[in-house]
């Protein structure tokens, strides 16, 4: 959980998030990533982060994708 839109920012453009992220279409099946702001510093529950991915998160591009990656199901469990 990032306090900043910068701080995230700045973690995804730096090591070892970028190269690994580079390197994700060839090693998942599935893989979804999303966004979302909440006013309180608790960490949501898995079920909570789920249900907010499953409904506003985007698939990423994976070259050997799942029956479900395909259908546009973002996998969650």
């Amino acid at each position: 959980m990032w306090q900043t839109l910068e701080a995230m920012k700045k973690f995804m453009f730096a090591s070892p998030h970028k190269e690994a992220m580079q390197r994700l279409p060839h090693w998942c099946d599935e893989a979804s990533f999303g966004h979302w702001e909440q006013k309180n510093v608790e960490w949501p529950s898995w079920d909570q982060a789920a249900e907010v991915l499953r409904a506003t998160g985007r698939l990423a591009k994976v070259f050997y994708p799942s029956e479900e990656h395909n259908a546009g199901k973002t996998v969650t469990s």
